[in-house]
């Protein structure tokens, strides 16, 4: 499962048109919004979207993965939050985004 997520990510990372030293705020989500929809696209069941993502969580050490890991998490939830017009869960994710942003 790991190694399926770094492959993932990998690739999303480098669908990116931005050069890797250069990656922006919007395109760090961007990369997280492809990876979560490769996952969606075969579970849509988010609750083990999130749980095969705390897994992932649990098995690094590397503190970016970690933060590729929540970055993930939040994208999901906010896509859902979207779909249920929930603005005040939309706000509190958005400002959680922000926060994991300023980590990377």
């Amino acid at each position: 499962m790991t190694s399926l997520f770094l492959d993932r990510l990998s690739e999303a990372l480098n669908e990116t048109p931005n050069d890797a030293s250069s990656i922006d705020d919007v395109s760090l989500v961007l990369v997280a919004d492809k990876l979560v929809s490769k996952y969606y696209d075969e579970d849509k069941n988010m609750i083990h979207i999130i749980e095969k993502m705390n897994r992932i969580y649990k098995e690094f050490e590397q503190e970016d993965i970690k933060l590729w890991t929540t970055l993930c998490c939040q994208v999901l939830v906010l896509k859902l939050a979207k779909t249920k017009n929930e603005d005040e869960l939309r706000k509190q994710i958005s400002q959680a985004i922000s926060k994991t942003l300023e980590q990377f």
